[in-house]
């Protein structure tokens, strides 16, 4: 289909659209979702096959404003960060508390290995950590 056919089968879908997000009538939820998603399907649709029109960036920015607008009046809970960690890490941690376990034990072996080895030679520690670093931390 030539792009002029193309906006013009739907030039009233978007805007119709546009007065929905922006004007002042009121839409049942069902019909804004599937005008949006109407938009969406049109943009690319224009992306696959008018790839340097204009009516991409139309389409574009009319489908990024109404995301915003309608995320942007979205309700966050004001506790989101306190039910992260006092729900959410728990419950992870719960379900995967096996690997936990074994990444504390390879963790607690590796460091007693460490402690075991600088207590029994003074020279390990500056083969790991390197003379100038060893020296700089002693002044």
């Amino acid at each position: 289909m030539r792009e002029v056919a193309f906006i013009k089968q739907n030039k009233e879908k978007w805007l119709d659209f546009e007065k929905a997000i922006f004007g002042k009538t009121l839409k049942k939820p069902d019909e804004l979702a599937s005008l949006y998603v109407h938009l969406i399907n049109d943009l690319s649709y224009a992306q696959t096959y008018y790839p340097k029109s204009k009516t991409i960036l139309y389409l574009n920015n009319l489908a990024a404003k109404a995301f915003q607008k309608i995320y942007k009046t979205k309700r966050q809970d004001t506790n989101r960060f306190v039910h992260f960690w006092k729900i959410e890490v728990p419950l992870i941690v719960y379900q995967y508390r096996r690997y936990v376990l074994y990444a504390f034990l390879l963790f607690g072996t590796f460091v007693a290995m460490g402690a075991l080895s600088a207590a029994n030679d003074d020279s390990f520690v500056r083969l790991i950590l390197g003379d100038q670093y060893v020296n700089m931390t002693l002044e």
